[in-house]
């Protein structure tokens, strides 16, 4: 968008003379109307006898009068207007985009692919994207598309490493799965007394005894008793601000987390209702690391992706002076927000410090490239157990600030990962939601369309 602001204009008009014509103006008659008189002769005495004459009434004739017509010859008018400055509004003009630059070979048979990620980007406007198609087991398309900075200086690598937000979950339960192969946990194994983390000390809520009933599985499967929506709260992953000054360290981290919701009592049963919870893949990531005895991170890339499938797997980092060098400018339009990991910045975009999101790892924190996404999705299903070649149809979104992330495991051994670097926003009954459905419809038809694969 250009935005132009035109010059004032000032003009200053000429005098302008008006000789207005002679005005003849004639007078309507004017007719006069006397009023009535009535005299009354005083009475007259003659000797002993009084006369009383009659009273006499006169009614005058009206008088009509005609006014000499009247010719009012009126002075030349002069006026001068003052001058006159007029400020024109600032004219904003669509400017063309340039072409979406894109990296990366194409096999023209999945062009189909190509035209759906360019109209979804020019759609919304997102600056950069990658993609990656696996088919039988092999990667058959990588494409980067758009750039890394804001001065379009260097494009988008097909391998470049991006936040994929909730695309982690799906890796954090086939880490839990290994461990369960291993032997080293089950289903059924109670989380929160394997943790044997405390309340904070500033909860003076007694412990919900509930919490020692939630198990692995409860949740793997987001049944753990958290409604991430419920006031005054809302989801604990997006309350840095508040949970850092109950614990009195900024930020605060994953387990400081879990530690302040040990303090609150749950909003249901474990186990009797299904509510989407980032809270449950927190404390999943705690579980891991306390059964691996090694950091969730170290836990995925060694053990569960191991060499060769790890090469971008990293923690995301909030702030852009930490991030890995090849991730590109994250974008979240918006008024600027204050910073919440590192209090001595002043405010700015969401997505740059307006969340923690070193302590999402286990369940949005983590960077992956299209490609590494895809070779996990060939492994693993969708509930994290080993992929032998019959996972069911499924996706899995992701959505954070200046994040868009789309997995999925598709018919005929086609599985396919994209990632952006902006998220819009869809209309809903419950009101404007993230939209991660878009871009993955629009890759499941050029899927479809496909009849003849390199």
């Amino acid at each position: 968008m250009i935005r132009i602001q035109p010059p004032p204009l000032s003009v200053d008009p000429p005098a302008v003379t008006v000789n207005p014509p002679a005005l003849m103006v004639t007078p309507p008659p004017i007719t006069v109307q006397p009023p009535v008189i009535t005299v009354q002769p005083p009475p007259v005495r003659a000797g002993r006898i009084t006369i009383v004459p009659p009273a006499i009434t006169v009614t005058p004739a009206a008088l009509v009068v005609q006014p000499p017509a009247l010719t009012v010859d009126p002075p030349p008018l002069t006026i001068d207007p003052p001058p006159l400055t007029v400020t024109p509004p600032p004219i904003e003009i669509e400017a063309p985009r340039p072409e979406l630059v894109a990296t990366g070979s194409l096999p023209p048979a999945l062009a189909a692919f190509d035209r759906a990620m360019r109209e979804y980007m020019e759609r919304h406007r997102i600056e950069a994207g990658v993609l990656a198609v696996a088919r039988a087991g092999v990667i058959r398309l990588e494409r980067g598309y758009g750039w890394l900075n804001t001065r379009r200086s260097e494009a988008l690598q097909p391998d470049t490493p991006m936040r994929v937000a909730s695309v982690v979950k799906p890796v954090t339960r086939a880490a839990v799965q290994l461990l369960i192969a291993q032997g080293r946990l089950t289903p059924a194994t109670l989380a929160f007394p394997l943790l044997g983390l405390t309340p904070l000390r500033s909860s003076r809520a007694k412990l919900d005894a509930r919490l020692q009933e939630v198990t692995v599985q409860h949740l793997a499967d987001h049944r753990g008793g958290w409604e991430s929506d419920k006031a005054p709260l809302f989801d604990p992953m997006f309350q840095t601000a508040l949970i850092s000054a109950r614990v009195g360290r900024w930020p605060a981290d994953a387990v400081d987390i879990i530690r302040f919701m040990l303090g609150r009592r749950l909003d249901f049963d474990p186990g009797t209702r299904t509510v989407y919870s980032n809270f449950g893949h927190c404390v999943l990531g705690r579980v891991i690391e306390q059964v691996a005895n090694k950091p969730y991170l170290d836990f995925v890339r060694d053990d569960l992706l191991g060499p060769g499938n790890n090469t971008s797997v990293r923690l995301a980092r909030s702030l852009p002076r930490d991030r890995h060098p090849r991730e590109p400018v994250y974008s979240s339009p918006g008024l600027p927000v204050a910073n919440v990991v590192d209090r001595s910045q002043p405010p700015g975009p969401l997505c740059d410090g307006g969340f923690h999101i070193e302590a999402m790892d286990s369940h949005g924190g983590l960077i992956f490239s299209a490609p590494d996404l895809v070779r996990f999705a060939l492994r693993f299903k969708f509930d994290g157990r080993p992929n032998t070649g019959d996972a069911a149809p499924v996706s899995h979104t992701g959505s954070l600030p200046g994040t868009t992330a789309l997995l999925r495991w598709h018919s005929g051994g086609i599985v396919f990962a994209a990632v952006f670097n902006k998220r819009h926003w869809k209309a809903t009954a419950e009101g404007p939601m993230p939209e991660g459905d878009e871009i993955g419809g629009m890759l499941e038809a050029a899927a479809d369309s496909i009849t003849a694969w390199p």
